[in-house]
């Protein structure tokens, strides 16, 4: 028998996953305009590595829906 282990929601903004991948964005637009830029290899390389830590320590699926106020 498999047992079916309901798994904890979380809302989209508590994602630390999501955050780091709204600040990478973030640090490319600085890099375009400041010029201090980090080789595409590099920032592939610390993305990855941050995303998999992340990934690992992850607990709770995303609730992508819209809640409803009553």
């Amino acid at each position: 028998m498999s047992e079916v282990k309901e798994q904890e929601q979380k809302e989209w903004w508590k994602s630390k996953t999501i955050w780091v991948n709204i600040i990478a964005i973030a640090a490319l637009i600085v890099q375009s305009q400041f010029g201090y830029v980090l080789q595409p290899e590099e920032q592939i390389m610390i993305l990855t590595m941050i995303n998999i830590v992340l990934r690992a320590i992850t607990n709770a699926e995303l609730e992508w829906k819209i809640k409803e106020l009553n």
